[in-house]
């Protein structure tokens, strides 16, 4: 079933994966050609996730909160992110 432009959450099967790969092929198999990257997807999934966007074997449609995941609470998921009145943090949310 082709789920067209449709896109579906890593967050559905992140916690069950070691290998991006892995994770992003369980969800191609639901139909799916695009996905939204959640902010548990660490560097490691990231790095076999990589090739199949620049291959086209994946869309991306969006990323969720801070992405690739990083331990910092002032970029969790409670930050205000881009509404911090910190120039610094602010501008760090922007990068992240």
């Amino acid at each position: 079933m082709d789920m067209g432009d449709y896109s579906f959450s890593t967050c559905w099967n992140v916690k069950k994966h070691q290998i991006g790969r892995e994770m992003i092929e369980e969800i191609k198999e639901l139909g799916f050609r695009f996905v939204e990257l959640n902010y548990n997807v660490t560097d490691e999934l990231l790095k076999t996730i990589e090739p199949m966007i620049e291959k086209g074997k994946i869309g991306i449609s969006s990323v969720h909160n801070v992405f690739p995941f990083i331990d910092d609470p002032d970029y969790d998921t409670d930050s205000v992110m881009l509404g911090f009145e910190d120039e610094m943090k602010r501008s760090r949310a922007v990068e992240l």
